[in-house]
């Protein structure tokens, strides 16, 4: 109920609830006025949701625990946590006990944006929207062997370097080991002819690309041991005789040769050479 004032002949009911101020007057003439109360600011905790119960229990997919692997950028997968009351708000992953990143809680999946040779473990955390917090059921590990860095073999990859050298002796040295992946990375790598071995992934990287010399005069012959061939070939990427060879990753390789006649290539379209010759 609400308490009626006499003021000056004028009869004022007053009535307060917590959407509004109701101010009536009655008098000779009646005004109404409506004053909307403040917002009420949302509790964090709503936005959030109000679940009390952590994520279900989940595991870890793959790389299979003591793995050895060769992959640059590995992709690390899991099975989903649910969580009925409240919602996955993310997964975070952990390497070598650092988050290394978070991804969304439709996602279970994450790719690595490149590791060195090396020894590594991982877990998950599961983190649904009122902030409980459930971690896999195991830690996995794996080893990261055979991945052989352009850089470390002194490549440049500012695109106007020329990296042919470093990238053969990257080739080379992962050959002599029986194999393995070249990693190109992080940049443009002006290059001329290079060969590859067998047992060999050449993975350019979707950050990368590699770049051929548009002078056809700076790539070397080679004689194919193919009886189909009967003349000496040039190409950019060249393997003969050779088995178990990968190319991938994502990135782009760019003959830079143009197209006959273009002021940028210097030769004829019978002296080009190849893009692959594999």
């Amino acid at each position: 109920g609400g308490r009626i004032i006499f003021i000056e002949g004028m009869i004022m009911t007053r009535r307060k609830s917590a959407a509004m101020l109701l101010i009536v007057l009655l008098s000779a003439s009646v005004s109404v006025a409506l004053l909307q109360a403040p917002p009420v600011a949302a509790d964090s905790q709503s936005e959030r949701g109000s679940g009390n119960t952590s994520p279900l229990t989940f595991n870890l997919l793959s790389p299979e625990n003591g793995a050895t692997i060769s992959d640059p950028e590995p992709t690390l997968e899991w099975g989903a946590s649910p969580d009925a009351e409240s919602g996955i708000d993310h997964y975070e992953i952990w390497i070598d006990d650092n988050n290394v990143d978070n991804v969304s809680g439709g996602t279970t999946s994450w790719t690595s944006g490149g590791l060195s040779d090396g020894s590594y473990s991982w877990y998950v955390m599961a983190v649904d929207r009122a902030g409980n917090e459930t971690q896999s059921t195991s830690t996995f590990s794996f080893i990261q062997q055979g991945v052989f860095d352009v850089f470390d073999y002194g490549a440049v990859g500012d695109g106007s370097t020329l990296d042919t050298n470093a990238i053969q002796a990257t080739i080379d040295d992962a050959c002599a080991a029986g194999g393995g992946t070249v990693f190109l990375h992080d940049g443009v790598f002006y290059s001329r002819d290079i060969t590859l071995g067998s047992n060999i992934t050449f993975y350019i990287d979707e950050t990368a690309t590699l770049k051929g010399d548009g002078d056809n005069a700076n790539y070397s012959y080679f004689t194919s041991s193919s009886p189909l061939v009967g003349r000496q070939q040039r190409a950019f990427i060249f393997a003969d005789n050779e088995e178990n060879i990968k190319i991938e990753g994502g990135g782009t390789i760019d003959g830079n040769g143009g197209n006959v006649g273009e002021s940028g290539w210097k030769g004829t379209e019978a002296t080009r050479p190849m893009l692959f010759w594999l």
